[in-house]
Protein backbone atom coordinates (compact mmCIF):
# COMPACT_ATOMS: atom_id res chain seq x y z
CA UNK A 1 0.00 0.00 0.00
CA UNK A 2 1.02 3.80 -0.33
CA UNK A 3 -0.30 6.64 0.99
CA UNK A 4 -0.38 10.03 -1.05
CA UNK A 5 -1.17 13.70 0.41
CA UNK A 6 -4.25 14.56 -0.84
CA UNK A 7 -3.57 18.72 -1.83
CA UNK A 8 -5.29 21.33 0.05
CA UNK A 9 -5.85 18.93 3.30
CA UNK A 10 -4.45 17.55 5.82
CA UNK A 11 -5.80 14.07 4.81
CA UNK A 12 -3.54 11.03 2.77
CA UNK A 13 -5.20 9.08 0.51
CA UNK A 14 -3.94 4.95 0.78
CA UNK A 15 -3.84 3.77 -2.99
CA UNK A 16 -3.42 -0.03 -3.71
CA UNK A 17 0.23 -0.86 -5.43
CA UNK A 18 -1.24 -0.82 -8.92
CA UNK A 19 -3.27 2.65 -8.19
CA UNK A 20 -0.04 3.40 -7.22
CA UNK A 21 1.80 3.05 -10.15
CA UNK A 22 -0.95 4.12 -12.55
CA UNK A 23 -1.04 7.56 -10.98
CA UNK A 24 2.70 7.77 -11.12
CA UNK A 25 2.05 6.83 -14.70
CA UNK A 26 0.06 9.00 -15.57
CA UNK A 27 1.78 12.06 -13.95
CA UNK A 28 4.56 11.62 -16.14
CA UNK A 29 2.31 11.59 -19.18
CA UNK A 30 0.10 14.77 -18.25
CA UNK A 31 2.97 16.70 -16.72
CA UNK A 32 1.89 20.44 -16.47
CA UNK A 33 0.42 20.71 -20.44
CA UNK A 34 -3.48 22.06 -20.32
CA UNK A 35 -4.65 19.87 -23.46
CA UNK A 36 -5.85 15.92 -22.32
CA UNK A 37 -3.35 13.31 -23.25
CA UNK A 38 -4.70 10.00 -24.61
CA UNK A 39 -3.22 7.23 -22.69
CA UNK A 40 -3.47 3.45 -22.74
CA UNK A 41 -2.18 1.21 -20.14
CA UNK A 42 -1.33 -2.09 -20.44
CA UNK A 43 -3.51 -3.94 -17.65
CA UNK A 44 -6.34 -1.58 -17.41
CA UNK A 45 -9.35 -1.65 -19.46
CA UNK A 46 -10.47 1.76 -21.32
CA UNK A 47 -13.78 1.42 -18.28
CA UNK A 48 -10.91 0.70 -15.39
CA UNK A 49 -8.51 3.79 -16.62
CA UNK A 50 -11.53 6.15 -16.95
CA UNK A 51 -12.80 5.04 -13.52
CA UNK A 52 -9.33 5.85 -11.80
CA UNK A 53 -8.32 8.64 -13.54
CA UNK A 54 -12.23 10.23 -12.53
CA UNK A 55 -11.25 9.03 -9.22
CA UNK A 56 -8.03 10.53 -8.79
CA UNK A 57 -9.44 14.09 -10.36
CA UNK A 58 -11.73 14.04 -7.39
CA UNK A 59 -9.22 13.70 -4.74
CA UNK A 60 -7.32 16.26 -6.41
CA UNK A 61 -4.23 13.98 -8.13
CA UNK A 62 -4.96 14.64 -11.03
CA UNK A 63 -6.01 17.70 -13.50
CA UNK A 64 -9.70 17.16 -14.12
CA UNK A 65 -10.04 16.43 -18.16
CA UNK A 66 -6.16 15.75 -18.13
CA UNK A 67 -6.50 12.33 -19.48
CA UNK A 68 -8.85 11.72 -22.36
CA UNK A 69 -10.27 8.13 -21.28
CA UNK A 70 -12.49 9.50 -18.46
CA UNK A 71 -14.10 10.90 -21.63
CA UNK A 72 -14.87 7.54 -23.27
CA UNK A 73 -16.02 5.69 -20.48
CA UNK A 74 -18.95 3.64 -20.18
CA UNK A 75 -21.21 5.19 -17.63
CA UNK A 76 -24.53 3.22 -18.50
CA UNK A 77 -23.37 0.24 -17.34
CA UNK A 78 -23.95 0.74 -13.49
CA UNK A 79 -27.31 2.71 -14.05
CA UNK A 80 -28.64 -0.23 -16.42
CA UNK A 81 -27.90 -2.28 -13.58
CA UNK A 82 -29.66 -0.59 -11.25
CA UNK A 83 -32.88 -0.55 -13.31
CA UNK A 84 -32.39 -4.67 -13.52
CA UNK A 85 -31.88 -4.61 -9.43
CA UNK A 86 -35.02 -2.76 -9.25
CA UNK A 87 -37.21 -5.01 -11.66
CA UNK A 88 -35.63 -8.24 -9.44
CA UNK A 89 -37.06 -6.23 -5.98
CA UNK A 90 -40.10 -5.98 -7.84
CA UNK A 91 -40.89 -9.11 -9.04
CA UNK A 92 -39.45 -10.92 -6.02
CA UNK A 93 -42.26 -8.52 -4.05
CA UNK A 94 -44.67 -9.49 -5.72
CA UNK A 95 -43.42 -13.56 -6.35
CA UNK A 96 -43.63 -13.41 -1.78
CA UNK A 97 -47.12 -11.70 -1.78
CA UNK A 98 -48.26 -14.67 -4.87
CA UNK A 99 -46.54 -17.40 -2.46
CA UNK A 100 -47.91 -16.01 1.05
CA UNK A 101 -51.53 -16.08 -0.41
CA UNK A 102 -51.35 -19.90 -1.16
CA UNK A 103 -49.67 -21.16 1.93
CA UNK A 104 -49.50 -19.23 5.49
CA UNK A 105 -46.13 -18.54 6.83
CA UNK A 106 -45.36 -20.52 9.71
CA UNK A 107 -45.17 -23.22 6.59
CA UNK A 108 -42.11 -21.54 5.16
CA UNK A 109 -40.32 -22.16 8.36
CA UNK A 110 -41.93 -25.86 8.71
CA UNK A 111 -40.49 -26.75 5.45
CA UNK A 112 -37.15 -26.89 6.40
CA UNK A 113 -34.88 -29.33 4.82
CA UNK A 114 -32.38 -32.46 6.59
CA UNK A 115 -29.44 -31.07 7.95
CA UNK A 116 -27.16 -32.25 4.73
CA UNK A 117 -29.86 -31.12 2.28
CA UNK A 118 -29.73 -27.86 4.08
CA UNK A 119 -26.06 -27.53 4.59
CA UNK A 120 -25.52 -28.43 0.65
CA UNK A 121 -28.26 -25.26 -0.20
CA UNK A 122 -26.42 -22.78 1.78
CA UNK A 123 -23.57 -23.68 0.29
CA UNK A 124 -25.25 -23.11 -2.69
CA UNK A 125 -26.58 -19.56 -1.86
CA UNK A 126 -23.03 -19.02 -0.59
CA UNK A 127 -21.48 -19.77 -4.38
CA UNK A 128 -24.34 -17.71 -5.59
CA UNK A 129 -23.50 -15.25 -3.72
CA UNK A 130 -19.87 -14.64 -4.67
CA UNK A 131 -20.63 -15.62 -7.92
CA UNK A 132 -22.95 -12.45 -8.39
CA UNK A 133 -20.09 -9.79 -6.99
CA UNK A 134 -17.87 -11.76 -9.61
CA UNK A 135 -20.45 -11.28 -12.30
CA UNK A 136 -21.21 -7.58 -11.80
CA UNK A 137 -17.49 -7.48 -11.53
CA UNK A 138 -17.24 -8.64 -14.88
CA UNK A 139 -20.25 -6.50 -15.96
CA UNK A 140 -18.89 -3.14 -14.79
CA UNK A 141 -15.50 -3.79 -16.49
CA UNK A 142 -12.96 -5.44 -13.92
CA UNK A 143 -10.88 -8.16 -16.15
CA UNK A 144 -10.94 -11.63 -15.57
CA UNK A 145 -7.46 -11.93 -13.94
CA UNK A 146 -8.23 -9.20 -11.35
CA UNK A 147 -11.11 -11.52 -9.63
CA UNK A 148 -9.29 -14.13 -7.15
CA UNK A 149 -11.14 -16.31 -4.48
CA UNK A 150 -10.10 -15.50 -1.03
CA UNK A 151 -10.46 -17.47 2.66
CA UNK A 152 -12.19 -14.93 4.47
CA UNK A 153 -14.11 -15.12 7.85
CA UNK A 154 -17.14 -12.99 9.80
CA UNK A 155 -15.25 -13.75 13.23
CA UNK A 156 -14.67 -17.49 13.84
CA UNK A 157 -16.72 -18.37 10.09
CA UNK A 158 -15.09 -19.23 7.31
CA UNK A 159 -16.88 -17.24 4.82
CA UNK A 160 -14.79 -17.54 1.16
CA UNK A 161 -14.97 -14.06 -0.77
CA UNK A 162 -14.55 -13.03 -4.62
CA UNK A 163 -11.66 -10.59 -3.95
CA UNK A 164 -12.03 -7.62 -6.84
CA UNK A 165 -8.32 -6.41 -8.29
CA UNK A 166 -8.17 -2.80 -8.34
CA UNK A 167 -11.42 -2.08 -6.84
CA UNK A 168 -10.98 1.44 -5.55
CA UNK A 169 -10.26 2.29 -8.75
CA UNK A 170 -13.61 1.40 -9.84
CA UNK A 171 -15.99 4.50 -9.86
CA UNK A 172 -18.39 4.47 -7.39
CA UNK A 173 -21.48 3.64 -8.94
CA UNK A 174 -19.74 0.52 -10.31
CA UNK A 175 -18.54 -0.06 -6.97
CA UNK A 176 -21.75 0.07 -5.53
CA UNK A 177 -23.11 -2.48 -8.21
CA UNK A 178 -20.01 -4.79 -7.16
CA UNK A 179 -20.98 -4.71 -3.14
CA UNK A 180 -24.60 -5.30 -4.14
CA UNK A 181 -24.16 -8.41 -6.49
CA UNK A 182 -24.00 -10.92 -4.15
CA UNK A 183 -27.11 -9.69 -2.27
CA UNK A 184 -28.80 -9.60 -5.59
CA UNK A 185 -27.91 -13.45 -6.37
CA UNK A 186 -29.12 -14.28 -3.33
CA UNK A 187 -32.56 -12.27 -4.37
CA UNK A 188 -32.80 -14.10 -7.61
CA UNK A 189 -32.36 -17.23 -6.16
CA UNK A 190 -35.43 -16.54 -3.60
CA UNK A 191 -37.58 -15.08 -6.98
CA UNK A 192 -36.88 -18.60 -8.40
CA UNK A 193 -37.60 -20.37 -6.21
CA UNK A 194 -41.02 -18.57 -5.18
CA UNK A 195 -42.02 -19.12 -9.33
CA UNK A 196 -41.00 -22.85 -9.51
CA UNK A 197 -43.38 -23.14 -5.85
CA UNK A 198 -46.41 -21.28 -8.16
CA UNK A 199 -45.79 -23.42 -11.23
CA UNK A 200 -45.29 -27.05 -9.37
CA UNK A 201 -49.04 -27.68 -9.58
CA UNK A 202 -49.03 -27.39 -13.13
CA UNK A 203 -47.41 -31.18 -12.98
CA UNK A 204 -49.51 -32.27 -11.00
CA UNK A 205 -47.81 -32.41 -7.57
CA UNK A 206 -47.85 -30.84 -4.69
CA UNK A 207 -44.76 -28.47 -4.80
CA UNK A 208 -41.98 -29.75 -2.07
CA UNK A 209 -41.46 -27.74 0.57
CA UNK A 210 -38.18 -26.94 0.87
CA UNK A 211 -38.76 -24.48 -1.79
CA UNK A 212 -40.14 -22.36 0.46
CA UNK A 213 -37.81 -22.96 3.16
CA UNK A 214 -35.24 -21.67 0.31
CA UNK A 215 -36.97 -18.81 -0.52
CA UNK A 216 -37.43 -17.84 2.82
CA UNK A 217 -33.36 -18.62 3.79
CA UNK A 218 -32.28 -16.86 0.88
CA UNK A 219 -34.02 -13.30 1.52
CA UNK A 220 -32.67 -13.68 5.20
CA UNK A 221 -28.92 -14.44 4.46
CA UNK A 222 -29.47 -11.43 1.66
CA UNK A 223 -30.86 -8.95 4.20
CA UNK A 224 -28.16 -10.18 6.90
CA UNK A 225 -24.97 -9.89 4.44
CA UNK A 226 -26.08 -6.10 4.41
CA UNK A 227 -25.98 -5.51 7.98
CA UNK A 228 -23.10 -2.84 8.61
CA UNK A 229 -20.67 -5.44 10.15
CA UNK A 230 -17.35 -6.02 8.73
CA UNK A 231 -16.62 -7.54 6.66
CA UNK A 232 -20.10 -8.27 5.36
CA UNK A 233 -21.46 -6.13 2.00
CA UNK A 234 -23.58 -3.57 4.32
CA UNK A 235 -19.73 -2.30 5.71
CA UNK A 236 -18.64 -2.49 2.43
CA UNK A 237 -21.30 -0.42 0.84
CA UNK A 238 -21.23 2.31 3.68
CA UNK A 239 -17.19 2.30 3.04
CA UNK A 240 -17.85 2.57 -0.83
CA UNK A 241 -20.59 5.15 -0.49
CA UNK A 242 -18.25 7.30 2.02
CA UNK A 243 -15.15 6.89 -0.82
CA UNK A 244 -13.19 5.26 2.98
CA UNK A 245 -11.30 2.25 1.72
CA UNK A 246 -10.15 2.09 5.45
CA UNK A 247 -13.31 3.38 7.30
CA UNK A 248 -12.76 0.41 9.71
CA UNK A 249 -9.11 1.62 10.73
CA UNK A 250 -10.68 5.08 10.75
CA UNK A 251 -13.80 5.17 12.45
CA UNK A 252 -14.07 3.97 16.38
CA UNK A 253 -17.75 3.15 16.36
CA UNK A 254 -18.10 1.67 13.24
CA UNK A 255 -15.27 -0.75 14.38
CA UNK A 256 -16.99 -1.33 17.53
CA UNK A 257 -20.04 -1.99 16.26
CA UNK A 258 -18.32 -4.49 13.98
CA UNK A 259 -16.82 -6.52 16.70
CA UNK A 260 -20.85 -6.60 18.68
CA UNK A 261 -22.49 -7.32 15.72
CA UNK A 262 -19.77 -10.55 14.91
CA UNK A 263 -20.85 -11.83 18.38
CA UNK A 264 -24.08 -11.40 17.84
CA UNK A 265 -23.99 -13.11 14.31
CA UNK A 266 -21.77 -15.35 15.61
CA UNK A 267 -24.68 -16.46 18.34
CA UNK A 268 -27.68 -16.18 15.81
CA UNK A 269 -25.55 -18.77 13.63
CA UNK A 270 -24.73 -21.28 16.39
CA UNK A 271 -28.73 -21.26 17.16
CA UNK A 272 -29.60 -21.71 13.31
CA UNK A 273 -27.04 -24.81 13.12
CA UNK A 274 -28.76 -26.64 16.05
CA UNK A 275 -32.09 -25.45 14.94
CA UNK A 276 -31.80 -27.41 11.57
CA UNK A 277 -30.27 -30.73 12.99
CA UNK A 278 -32.66 -30.96 15.88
Amino acid sequence: MHYVPRPGTDRWVRLGEMEWRLLQTLQRKTGPAAAPVAVDIPGWSPDQLAAAVQRFAALGLLAPGAVQAAETRTAGRPALLGLLAAGLVTFLLGDVIAVARTVPWPAWIAGRPPGWLAAILVLMMAAAHEAGHAAIALAVGAPAAALRVTAGRLGWIPIPTVRVGQFWALSNAARTAVVLGGAGAQLLLAALAGSLWLVWPLVGAPPPAVLLWLQSTAIILAAANLLPVYPLDGYWLIAVRLDRPRLREESRVVRLSSEAGVIVLSGLTVLWVVWLLV
